[in-house]
């Protein structure tokens, strides 16, 4: 989503605006701030990625 939103600001920043383009720039920044709340209040964000033991010999 971050490369998405990248994209999209690149695009205005590059030239004129295509239809559609602000609200759909508007809907992933508001998804990504959904995200971002739901990940504090679960603490993940602060949370390594649990690895199978074996990870090397699978």
């Amino acid at each position: 989503m971050e490369r998405q939103l990248a994209g999209l600001i690149d695009a205005i920043a590059d030239g004129p605006r295509a239809p559609g383009l602000q609200g759909k720039l508007d809907e992933l920044g508001s998804r990504k701030a959904v995200l971002e709340a739901e990940l504090r209040e679960t603490g993940k964000a602060s949370q390594a990625p649990a690895l199978h033991p074996n990870l090397a010999e699978v």
